[in-house]
């Protein structure tokens, strides 16, 4: 995999560069969604993260959720860590989710309390009718 790269071929990058290819597709925050009578809700858990380098855009009616982190590690050359052991890496993710056209995109919101984004997706209600039930008879 990385034996093509440029990168591979440098002798101090050798032990720490296949974590740039083997991480940068698996770092995708958690998220736990909900709906709720008016709304759907996004939770999306990213502790640490700098709100400056966030950006959420609606594009062909899916929500993408950008972030670039101030020191992001797949830009650089090299990885170098001061750390003994490593468990938690801020790094740049990006999420996207499709809206099917049931969230009001005018009306979209979106905060960042305690390590926690959460995003409010109003209804849109000619989109989201009430379920109705069919009794079967017979």
């Amino acid at each position: 995999m990385c034996h093509r790269h440029a990168h591979a071929r440098r002798a101090r990058h050798r032990h720490a560069h296949w974590k740039r290819h083997f991480n940068q597709h698996f770092n995708r925050p958690p998220a736990n969604i909900s709906e709720k009578e008016d709304h759907f809700e996004i939770l999306l858990f990213v502790p640490g993260m700098d709100k400056e380098g966030l950006n959420l855009q609606v594009k062909n009616d899916e929500l993408f959720i950008l972030y670039k982190a101030p020191k992001d590690s797949w830009d650089q050359d090299e990885i170098v860590t001061d750390f003994t052991e490593e468990a938690y890496t801020q790094a740049s993710f990006r999420r996207s989710f499709r809206l099917n056209n049931k969230a009001l995109v005018e009306e979209i919101s979106a905060t960042y309390n305690d390590g926690v984004l959460k995003v409010i997706l109003p209804k849109n209600p000619e989109t989201n009718r009430p379920v109705h039930t069919i009794t079967v008879e017979g």
